[in-house]
């Protein structure tokens, strides 16, 4: 798995295919390798196991927790890697998510920051994605996210009652002048 996980980070399109490819026939070993490696010292490091992971067609399931930890990392490209891996899951895998981890996904869902986007649409997948929070990141100053927030809301019917209610412009931070 790690010369896989290295050819997969090939600037040569043709090889990181083949290896992303490897990488998810691969299977369960793969995912445990990769999860594992985003508890490493390096966060280099661990920004590139949530980019392979990302990068997969069908990130593997037992990477998922570790992901959404991965949520709470210092370092901004993990946390981006990891939002983005965890929106590739289905439905049917993110809700399977552990309760306890739904916070530090709705926290980077409403933070206003690169990976907002991509953890809207993963808590969105959840099913269980909280109103609140969505409201919340209508509200920011960020364009990204406010837009994202509107996306995850397209995507849920009914919307929840406490994002419905509030709708973009009314008492933000953000409004023109």
């Amino acid at each position: 798995v790690p010369a896989l996980a290295r050819a997969a980070s090939s600037s040569d399109p043709a090889v990181k295919a083949a290896a992303l490819s490897a990488l998810v026939n691969v299977g369960r070993p793969a995912g445990l390798w990769l999860a594992a490696a985003l508890t490493a010292a390096s966060a280099r490091a661990r920004a590139g196991a949530a980019a392979l992971l990302a990068a997969m067609p069908a990130p593997p399931e037992e990477a998922l927790e570790a992901l959404a930890a991965a949520l709470e990392d210092p370092d901004g490209a993990v946390r981006e890697n990891a939002a983005a891996a965890l929106a590739a899951f289905t439905p049917e895998i993110m809700n399977t998510l552990p309760s306890n981890l739904l916070p530090a996904l709705s926290k980077t869902a409403a933070a206003g920051a690169k990976e907002s986007g991509p953890a809207l649409l993963a808590l969105v997948r959840t099913g269980r994605a909280q109103g609140e929070r969505l409201a919340q990141a209508l509200r920011s100053a960020d364009p990204r996210t406010r837009e994202a927030a509107a996306l995850a809301l397209l995507l849920m019917f009914p919307p929840p009652q406490e994002a419905a209610a509030s709708p973009p412009g009314a008492g933000t931070e953000h409004a023109e002048a």
